[in-house]
Order: C-alpha cells, then sequence, then structure tokens
C-alpha cells in the first residue's frame, strides 16, 4: 500500500465554472491539487453534474489522464445566496476557505437592471458576498474585467476604478458596480481581483467554447463570404464601411495564460489583496484583426457560389448589419495602455504568449469547423455515476454522531473519518464517516480533519462493487492508494489521526457491501465480463 502526506485540504468555493474561462481554471486548479467545489445550476436538458462532466471529459480525453471530481453543488446565482439550502451552507461553512467569483455575462446592453448583465455580474455578486458573510469565508478572488477603464484613453493603474469615466456599454458599466461591491465588502479579509482584456482562444490548441471579441469579426466574415463572390470584398474594408478605426489597437489574450496567471496567483499568498491586468504586452490593429479574418475565411470558409440567386454586395450586407453590429463599434475602439506592475511582480515567469498569425489563425480555423459552436459534441452523462450508487447513505449535513467524531484517539472502536476520491468519470469526492465495519454516512467533499484518503478511479471502484476484485487485492495492485496525516500532525493541526490500514480496508468493503444492498437498476451490479472488458468506463488499468 503506497502512502504520502496530505497537503492542500481546504476547498474552493467557485461560481462560473462551466464557461470558457471557468473550465480553463478548474483543470488548473485540479492538476495542482487543489479542491474544489463548484456552485453550478441545473439547465432545461442537463443536471449540474452531467454539465461539469462534460468539460472534465473533453480535458481527460485531451490530456490522456483521470482527473479528480470536484463537489457539485446546484444553485443560482441570481438567487438570495446562490440558492443554497442551510445543508449546503453547513458544508460550505465547514469545508471552504475562499470564493473564486468567475460567473459573468458579457451581454453588452440590458433592457432593464432585472436582466443582464446586471442579473449576473451585480445581483450575482451581490448574492456570492452575502453567501460568504453567512458561511464564514474571508477571502476572496474576483474576475473583472480591464475593460472597468470605460472610454478612457492614456495609461490605467491596477489601483483605479471609478474615476468619473464615460462607458461604452452596459457590460462594462456593470462590472466596474460588481468590482465596486467586492471591495467594500468590510466582511472579508482579503480581496484580489483579476482584469483580463478581450479573452481569445487556446494559444497552444486553437480550442474555444465562447465565440465573441475576436471571433464575432471572424463570423461576420464568415458569413460575408457565403453572400458575396470571393474577391469582391474584403475584411479590413468591411471594418472600416461599419465604422470602425483601423488603426485602433485591441488587447487580445489567450485563455489558457490568463487561468494560468489566476491559478498561480490564487496559491501565491502574498499576492493576495492586489489587481492584476492581465492583458497583452503587444495588442493588435484592427487592420491586423481585419486581414486575419480575411486570411482565415479565404482558408477554412466555403465560398459563396457566383450563381446564387442571393448573392450580394458588401454595401448592402454592411447597411443590414450596421444596426445589428452597432454595439461593437464602441467595442472595437482603441484601447488605452493598461498597467501591469503587479502582474509582472508576481507573474512575470508565466510570459503571455505571442499571437501571431499562425496562432490566430488555428483559433479560426477550429471556429469555423465547429460552426462557431453549433457543432459541439452533445453531452455524455457518464454510464455509471458514484454519486448515484451512495444513494441514501448520501448527506450533505448529516444528522447523528457522525459530525462530532472525536480526532484524539486512535481506538478500535473509535468512529474514523475517511476521504474517498474517485478520479474519471462519474466520480467524486466524499468522506466515509464509519465505525470499524459499519458506514454511518457519506459527505460530498473531503472533510479537512480526514485521518487518510484513499484515492482510485472509476474503474476500479466498478471492479469493487462487482466484486471482480476485493479491497485487499486492489490495495495489493496499487490500485488503491492512501494519502495520510503525519503521526505528530505538524502539517495540518485540525487533521484526524491516521487510520489503521485494516480499519480503513474494513470501512471501504462496508461502504461497498452496503450500498451494493440498496435497490439499483435492472443491470446492476454490472457484470463482471463487462468491467473487466472496460465497457462501461473505458479501458482497465
Amino acid at each position: 500500500m503506497s502512502h504520502r502526506l496530505l497537503t492542500t485540504d481546504r476547498y474552493i468555493f467557485m461560481t462560473g465554472s462551466t464557461g470558457l474561462l471557468g473550465s480553463y481554471l478548474v483543470r488548473d486548479l485540479l492538476l495542482s491539487g487543489r479542491r474544489l467545489a463548484l456552485l453550478v445550476r441545473r439547465d432545461r436538458k442537463h443536471s449540474p453534474r452531467s454539465r461539469v462532466e462534460k468539460f472534465l471529459s473533453h480535458w481527460e480525453d485531451s490530456l490522456g489522464i483521470r482527473l479528480p471530481r470536484p463537489v457539485v453543488l446546484e444553485g443560482n446565482l441570481s438567487e438570495p445566496l446562490c440558492g443554497l439550502d442551510e445543508a449546503s451552507c453547513n458544508w460550505i461553512r465547514r469545508n471552504c476557505d475562499q470564493v473564486l467569483n468567475n460567473a459573468a455575462s458579457l451581454t453588452f446592453r440590458a433592457s432593464d437592471r432585472d436582466a443582464d448583465p446586471w442579473l449576473t455580474n451585480v445581483t450575482g455578486t451581490t448574492n456570492v458576498l452575502a453567501l460568504a458573510g453567512k458561511t464564514g469565508l474571508k477571502h476572496l478572488h474576483h474576475v473583472s474585467t480591464a475593460y472597468t477603464c470605460g472610454l478612457r484613453s492614456g495609461r490605467i493603474l491596477e489601483t483605479e476604478l471609478d474615476v468619473g469615466q464615460e462607458f461604452g456599454n452596459d457590460y462594462e458599466k456593470s462590472k466596474v458596480e460588481s468590482e465596486g461591491l467586492v471591495r467594500s465588502a468590510d466582511h472579508l479579509q482579503t480581496v484580489t481581483i483579476y482584469r483580463p482584456s478581450i479573452i481569445v482562444g487556446d494559444s497552444q490548441t486553437g480550442y474555444t467554447s465562447t465565440y465573441h471579441g475576436f471571433f464575432a469579426a471572424l463570423r461576420l466574415g464568415h458569413t460575408l463570404l457565403t453572400r458575396v463572390v470571393k474577391g469582391s470584398t474584403n475584411s479590413p474594408a468591411l471594418m472600416g464601411l461599419l465604422g470602425v478605426d483601423l488603426q485602433a489597437q485591441k488587447n487580445f489574450v489567450p485563455v489558457d495564460w490568463v487561468a494560468s496567471v489566476i491559478a498561480d496567483v490564487m496559491q501565491t499568498p502574498t499576492a493576495h489583496g492586489k489587481t492584476f491586468h492581465l492583458t497583452h504586452p503587444a495588442p493588435l490593429s484592427m487592420n491586423a484583426v481585419g486581414c486575419l479574418v480575411q486570411e482565415a475565411v479565404n482558408c477554412f470558409s466555403q465560398d459563396a457560389s457566383p450563381d446564387d440567386p442571393d448573392l450580394c454586395d458588401e454595401q448592402w450586407f454592411a447597411d443590414n448589419l450596421r444596426t445589428q453590429l452597432d454595439v461593437y463599434t464602441s467595442y472595437y475602439r482603441n484601447d488605452p495602455t493598461f498597467d501591469q506592475t503587479n502582474t509582472l511582480q508576481f507573474a512575470s515567469h508565466i510570459p503571455c504568449p505571442t499571437l501571431d498569425t499562425p496562432t490566430m489563425l488555428r483559433m479560426a480555423r477550429l471556429a469555423i469547423e465547429n460552426d462557431f459552436g453549433r457543432q459541439a459534441a452533445p453531452k455524455q452523462k457518464p454510464v455509471f455515476d458514484v454519486e448515484t450508487f451512495f444513494g441514501p447513505s448520501l448527506s450533505l449535513d448529516p444528522d447523528g454522531d457522525a459530525l462530532s467524531l472525536s480526532d484524539s484517539t486512535n481506538s478500535v472502536d473509535q468512529p474514523s473519518r475517511l476521504g474517498l476520491e474517485i478520479a474519471g468519470a462519474g466520480g467524486g469526492q466524499w468522506t466515509l464517516y464509519g465505525c470499524n465495519d459499519q458506514l454511518l454516512a457519506v459527505v460530498p467533499g473531503i472533510d479537512a480533519r480526514a485521518g487518510s484518503v484513499c484515492r482510485l478511479n472509476t474503474h476500479t471502484f466498478q471492479k469493487l462493487i462487482a466484486r471482480s476484485i476485493d479491497v485487499d487485492a486492489a490495495f495489493n495492485a496499487g490500485s488503491i492508494l492512501v494519502d495520510t496525516t503525519p503521526d505528530n500532525h505538524s502539517a495540518n493541526p485540525t487533521h484526524g489521526t491516521r487510520i489503521p490500514q485494516e480499519k480503513l480496508k474494513a470501512l471501504l468493503h462496508a461502504t461497498v457491501l452496503k450500498n451494493n444492498t440498496q435497490a439499483k437498476p435492472a443491470a446492476w451490479p454490472p457484470s463482471e465480463e463487462a468491467v473487466m472488458a472496460g465497457t462501461i468506463d473505458g479501458p482497465a488499468d
């Protein structure tokens, strides 16, 4: 049996995890060993867990590894206390130590303050702050925007916010108000603010899941090419028709760099309490953007047919889209110079990648091939879900003695907390509360006071419940690894006492047996043949 010492044990409560930047932040923080609790709302077709599973499966496919699963709390940012009940609030109070507020609406104009961007950016932030106050969270990381500067010119300092500037749209106004709220929250000990400029795709792969900014101009050029004969117009000329200053400079930053810097700063305590402009040192001119769009659509878009009766000229196209694109006129204005004093001090070891022509064309090609998100792969629910398996044993805030266990003894009869981390599709993190061979409760998340943490993947767990392998054999094969607290508690005095190996195995065995007796679907447990063939959760170990 392999042992290693526990390291970071408290959870980061995070909003906005299912968007482009959010999914990268989840990836980077999980890879760094941080534990995450994600606030996710249910949509019309998918549960919060399945929405998270979609982007985690994407990362596992691209990285070739199984990732730990965050705790997923169903809620809604626009509701008081983010729509969380008392049990969820109690769980956050016990397990989390900081907030990462990444949720945002990029809507430029609103009919009223009950709609986006105000609903998410201001009301949502207000609700996050109230939740932090109720649950005792003292450290907030807030993703804002470099465009809180509004229509200012010149040099914009990281220390500046509201200096009486005018704004180009409601989005900028709402983000200034949102940032002001977090700065003035007196129940927080530290507020760290991140201000990215216009986020584009991944600098290495070109991947994106949202299509704003550069991609809005690309979509315009792509659509134009399907309506006019190739060679009869060009993107820089069209931007001129739309009133865009071709000499204006726009600041684009790749999503992988933004996430990398935020994740690094979050784990640098001396950087907390500061504001960071996450902007590119070499902005692109709108003329360069137009040329990039022109080259991209010439290479990757399907040409219009000269015989198409719906062909039109560029003036018709510009006139008909001018109203729709009027909102982008101020967006594509000349950017000021963004001061990066704090960013250079704390993140100079993470240089911003160059956004050269091959890099931007790689992003453009993928966007066009995916039809700007309309060709996205369908969300797939894992065939096997461990949380469903736990069923009636699962509770966010169980009653009885399970949460008042003593950490002071190693007695055979003393109840224990055992952390369980199951990586891979359908996995997650839980704490098993038990006494000897009796399972008392299963609670989402790994309690910071857990004496040990067992780590395995969903394939191994399925073999255990199918009884094609027992707990002893899984340990002997190295399919279950154990993290333990140091015997003298020097790393963290709140940790529980290390759980003896035999006691740990007995609790795992009780977990598998107890939940295997619960009512399950007709094909439960899965056959040994299905498990060994890897048809439930990918290839065998």
